[in-house]
């Protein structure tokens, strides 16, 4: 079953990450042993209109993807006309996804979209539609949590549509439950493939992920920062976990001072070749050891994204990696003046 990473869970499933707000200990944590190659990005993009659009639109389309791969689960090989119709539903909104088709994006067509969704077991069975038990029930046991997701990311899209570089102020205490949500929600959708904890001890080697993520801010008990950088830390830290086995490590480390805003993601995953890692923001380019070994349904454009929002809010981004041994992924950002004194 492909990943949900964007799913939200229950709260008795939330993970407890380690926060800190020692800038000692985050300064260890991310100025550590560089990999074998160390390169700021200064690469040219270039990007046509619908891939600029898609990009903008990476989380939700990376979402509404997960919808279409859980009803082509759901339709096996002769999927009914009632899937069949969602099914169009669906490629219908993920295509005005890509395209920012505002219009078809309205918070009334996107209600009635989440609403079919919720609805779609009871349609199934009045039609008599005929499906796999096990992938109904774990359809049903899913969907609720990818609709409220779903409403949460069209929410920051419209409100990104109106100040798409605005900076916002976060309580570190609600972002940290942000982040163990959405930690929770891979675990969960493993199914029991691993787990994704914090203490070293807790740790069955080989299967768990051992996860720090940490956060120093001079603003405490605030952060700020655009939605779309939260977002690409996010997008960030489902790579991290994507390209690295069960057994491995993933850190995460946000520091907010009077001047920037840094954040590292890194993991001891599969690495980039060295000769490839000033590529890898490029649209749709995946690095050539993990193309054709690790499933994904994302388009190949995190990076991307992540270099496109960076240099857009002036920012500058660092990649370090080795083959077998990781990657980490550092971004800076200035604070823009008075922005730690909007409330």
């Amino acid at each position: 079953m492909p990943g949900t990473e964007f799913l939200g869970i229950p709260d008795n499933f939330l993970i407890s990450l380690k926060f800190t707000h020692s800038s000692t200990a985050l300064a260890a944590k991310t100025s550590g042993t560089q990999f074998a190659t160390h390169m700021e990005i200064v690469y040219d993009l270039e990007l046509s209109k619908s891939h600029d659009a898609e990009i903008d639109m990476h989380s939700v389309v990376n979402l509404v993807s997960v919808v279409k791969a859980q009803l082509h689960m759901l339709g096996g090989s002769e999927p009914c006309e009632v899937l069949q119709h969602m099914m169009r539903r669906t490629e219908k909104l993920l295509q005005a996804v890509k395209q920012q088709d505002q219009a078809g994006l309205a918070e009334k067509e996107v209600e009635a979209f989440a609403e079919a969704l919720l609805g779609l077991p009871e349609s199934l069975v009045q039609a008599g539609c005929s499906v796999n038990d096990d992938d109904l029930a774990f359809y049903t046991e899913t969907i609720e949590d990818i609709v409220k997701v779903m409403k949460v990311r069209f929410a920051e899209i419209y409100r990104k549509w109106e100040n798409p570089d605005e900076w916002l102020q976060f309580q570190i205490s609600q972002f940290h439950y942000d982040f163990s949500r959405f930690f929770g929600a891979m675990e969960k959708n493993s199914r029991g493939r691993y787990r994704i904890v914090k203490n070293i001890a807790a740790v069955t080697e080989g299967q768990d992920y051992l996860l720090s993520f940490e956060v120093d801010s001079a603003f405490d008990p605030y952060l700020y920062m655009p939605l779309s950088v939260k977002d690409v830390i996010r997008d960030l830290a489902a790579n991290a976990r994507k390209y690295t086995m069960p057994g491995g490590t993933i850190d995460i480390g946000i520091m907010q001072s009077n001047e920037i805003l840094r954040a590292v993601v890194r993991d001891s995953g599969m690495g980039i070749p060295a000769d490839e890692l000033d590529k890898v923001v490029q649209y749709g380019y995946r690095a050539s050891n993990v193309k054709d070994k690790v499933r994904t349904m994302g388009g190949g454009f995190g990076l991307t994204k992540a270099y496109k929002v960076v240099k857009g809010l002036g920012g500058r981004m660092w990649i370090s990696s080795e083959l077998n041994k990781g990657t980490s992924v550092k971004f800076e950002l200035p604070m823009p003046e008075g922005v730690a004194k909007k409330k």
